[in-house]
């Protein structure tokens, strides 16, 4: 496992560009990025500088082959995501997919799907196979085949996706349909805000290291455990999978998604 930081800045002064160049990193003007890893000798001057110069530091956790194939279980992430759940236009979407009852709109938590996704199109898959909607973090999106071949044989099932303008049924995707499931993580001591309006907790997105363990054993292929995740009005459950799934996903080559495992 290596622990890897995209820092993002602003070089609008020569200093800035003086000092990274100091320690080898050659910096273009105007926003710009670069990649490095905890195991750098140079990360712990590299980090006094990005909070000095109030960069954007995005962690991302890699883990070796070994890691991925000995965990239980796996969290799945998307990565990339293919446009928008439709009407966008001001989250349109929510009242039509969604059903409220349970929602608070303050921090987005409590909805249940209701009715079919909607996209503008076909998705441009490319080489890709599986994908996400922006906004919607905790529903994945496949072609047929990749149902077919990939999570079917796993008793997964798949929903139908609409046109936005037409509502027929698109032909080169299909949701997955993910079990909400009644055990959730052990999250003592993760950092997390509680909604003042509905007084549910959510807990700030986990990006270093493995992901926590689980309260109680799921032995579902693929669900979603209980505890939310995000901060102001998005919300979304993790997803999570066996590590037969994962296997399967392997040896099928599927491109768009990431794993971390989660801890025994």
């Amino acid at each position: 496992m290596k622990i890897e930081h995209n820092i993002a800045l602003w070089v609008d002064q020569k200093k800035i560009k003086q000092d990274f160049a100091e320690l080898g990193i050659e910096l273009e003007e105007g926003f710009t990025s670069f990649k490095i890893t905890e195991a750098d000798e140079m990360w712990p001057q590299v980090s006094k500088l990005a909070e000095q110069y109030d960069a954007i530091d995005t962690i991302e956790t890699k883990f070796t082959a070994k890691e991925l194939k000995s965990a239980k279980n796996l969290k799945m992430s998307s990565t990339w995501h293919h446009g928008y759940p439709e009407p966008s236009d001001d989250f349109g979407y929510i009242d039509q997919v969604y059903d409220l009852s349970d929602y608070c709109s303050e921090c987005g938590t409590g909805k249940s799907q209701k009715a079919p996704f909607k996209m503008k199109g076909e998705p441009k898959w490319g080489a890709k196979g599986i994908t996400q909607l922006n906004w919607v973090f905790d529903e994945f999106f496949v072609k047929p085949e990749v149902w077919e071949t990939v999570f079917r044989p796993f008793g997964v099932e798949c929903k139908e996706v609409l046109h936005a303008r037409s509502d027929k049924i698109l032909e080169t995707v299909v949701q997955l349909v993910i079990p909400d499931s009644t055990v959730s993580f052990e999250l003592t001591n993760y950092p997390l805000e509680t909604c003042p309006k509905c007084k549910a907790d959510k807990y700030i997105p986990i990006t270093r290291g493995y992901f926590p363990p689980l309260s109680n054993p799921d032995d579902a292929e693929i669900f979603r455990p209980q505890a939310y995740f995000g901060s102001g009005g998005g919300s979304f459950r993790a997803v999570v999978i066996s590590q037969e799934l994962y296997l399967s996903i392997l040896s099928n080559k599927l491109k768009g998604v990431s794993f971390t495992p989660l801890q025994m």
